[in-house]
């Protein structure tokens, strides 16, 4: 799993640390923030955990997409050799040659 992955799956948790991170700064007087400074911040965080968010959440939906598609694939293979087997039987016992399987 990569960073931004777990970053996406854990927006709300990444962003109550950076609001703690950015808080903690203001009130140990690490930088000095005006509450319009602080917000700007605050809501450039929040947008790039949104687009990390958004970004996380369309490619699962197109890797479930692509899931779905190779498992249906699968499952028609699948019934094309049963189908084909099934042929073969019947056209085993129209010629009288059938042998039932051990």
């Amino acid at each position: 799993m990569t960073v931004i992955r777990w970053i996406g799956e854990h927006a709300n948790r990444v962003a109550g640390v950076a609001r703690a991170f950015f808080y903690m700064g203001v009130i140990l007087t690490w930088w000095h923030w005006t509450a319009e400074q602080m917000g700007a911040v605050m809501a450039f965080v929040e947008a790039v955990l949104f687009m990390l968010v958004e970004t996380n959440t369309i490619s699962k939906v197109r890797m479930d997409e692509r899931m779905v598609e190779v498992e249906s694939r699968v499952d028609q293979k699948a019934e094309q050799k049963a189908d084909a087997k099934v042929a073969a039987i019947v056209t085993e016992i129209q010629n009288g040659v059938f042998r039932a399987p051990p």
